[in-house]
């Protein structure tokens, strides 16, 4: 188990996990965000739509990673 875990570490996968969350976090607030503040402005609101879409699509992969 310890073999195990120096292994991920040193190859960075908490890491990797992490900042990939953070990325997720950041597209899904942005997202919500963009939708709230300005729905009147169609390019505005077209860039929310996908990036909440790119938000829904990666989540199973970044639940299984």
């Amino acid at each position: 188990m310890k073999q195990l875990r120096k292994t991920e570490w040193r190859r960075g996968y908490p890491i990797k996990k992490n900042l990939a969350l953070c990325a997720w976090g950041v597209l899904a607030l942005a997202g919500f965000a963009g939708i709230l503040a300005r729905p009147e402005n169609i390019p505005s609101l077209a860039a929310c739509v996908l990036a909440l879409a790119g938000a829904v699509l990666s989540l199973p992969r970044l639940l299984g990673y």
